[in-house]
């Protein structure tokens, strides 16, 4: 019976399963973890991967994987930072903007409005990279919500009247 069991063990790769195998060990699974999912010995998921280390199919460098991102468009680029809005927060944009919807030129034109700018005081600011396209940055994958800054900083308030 238990070799009925583990017969799996002793058929030969498929192509469909070695290509299983090399792309569960490039996303980091362990040589067990990959034997289990599979049915296979670990030491057949260790077999495979060396085989196809020393055929000179090497886990590609960061430069590699970094070209071939370019090359299907992809882009490195900061994420969209917004803080993240509450029920209450809309709430009060709703409150403040009912209000003044019907107002003229003339009315904002009292209003004064502000910008501000953030330097960062330290060499790293620790901000993180995406990779997506072009015309891809309010899609909500790509947006990262900060309540506050990483590191030390100075924020300079310019207004605009």
């Amino acid at each position: 019976m238990p070799l009925r069991r583990n017969r799996r063990q002793y058929e030969q790769l498929t192509d469909f399963d070695r290509g299983r195998i090399i792309g569960l060990r490039e996303a980091g699974w362990s040589n067990r973890r990959i034997g289990r999912y599979l049915g296979r010995s670990d030491m057949v998921v260790a077999r495979c991967w060396q085989q196809w280390i020393t055929e000179g199919h090497p886990v590609p460098s960061r430069g590699t994987i970094r070209r071939r991102l370019t090359e299907v468009g992809l882009r490195s680029r900061r994420p969209l930072r917004r803080l993240p809005l509450t029920p209450h927060h809309r709430q009060c944009r709703l409150d403040f903007c009912r209000p003044r919807a019907t107002w003229s030129v003339t009315d904002w034109r009292r209003v004064i409005f502000s910008d501000e700018s953030r330097f960062s005081l330290s060499a790293d600011d620790h901000r993180t990279r995406v990779w997506r396209r072009t015309g891809q940055r309010s899609d909500p994958a790509f947006i990262v919500e900060r309540h506050t800054a990483i590191s030390q900083g100075v924020i300079v308030w310019g207004a605009i009247s």
